[in-house]
């Protein structure tokens, strides 16, 4: 993996959250240098193989030590889609101005995201799922608890 981001020169380039200008208009003839398509289709090439050969890169192996713990991480997960999908309709110039409502079928889980204190079986969580707190204090999203027979999706998993 290191000498394919070595062959691209990615570690020269600067991170950024966006991937481009929000503001950005496209345009076909702006001025700007060509890419070359056959370099930009060896890496485009290059990423799938690497998601294929290591999943590990796309789902990163978490072991939860309780129910409560899994499925907390599996909001968080959630909550990160709901923010990256709130930043596309910034984008997009329409901006979503009430929390996304995200449905949990587990007291617990709504109980821990709205007050770190609640339980001592957190002490083993990542700090990492504590994400899910911060953007409910920033309103972005809001936890609410969806029984389990209402929980449609639940015949999936």
């Amino acid at each position: 993996m290191k000498e394919i981001l070595k062959g691209f020169r990615i570690e020269e380039y600067k991170s950024v959250s966006t991937l481009m200008n929000q503001k950005e208009k496209l345009k076909k003839d702006d001025g700007a240098e060509l890419v070359d398509e056959g370099s930009y289709q060896i890496l485009i090439g290059c990423l799938m193989y690497l998601t294929t050969t290591r999943p590990d890169i796309l789902f990163p192996e978490i072991v939860a030590q309780s129910t409560v713990e899994a499925e907390f991480i599996a909001a968080t997960a959630t909550v990160n889609q709901a923010i990256r999908l709130r930043k596309i309709l910034i984008d997009l110039q329409l901006e979503q101005e009430e929390s996304t409502a995200m449905f949990v079928d587990n007291q617990d889980v709504v109980a821990i995201s709205k007050d770190p204190m609640f339980h001592g079986r957190t002490k083993n969580f990542n700090i990492k799922f504590y994400f899910l707190r911060e953007v409910q204090k920033n309103d972005e999203v809001v936890s609410l608890y969806c029984k389990s027979d209402n929980q449609v999706a639940d015949i999936f998993t």
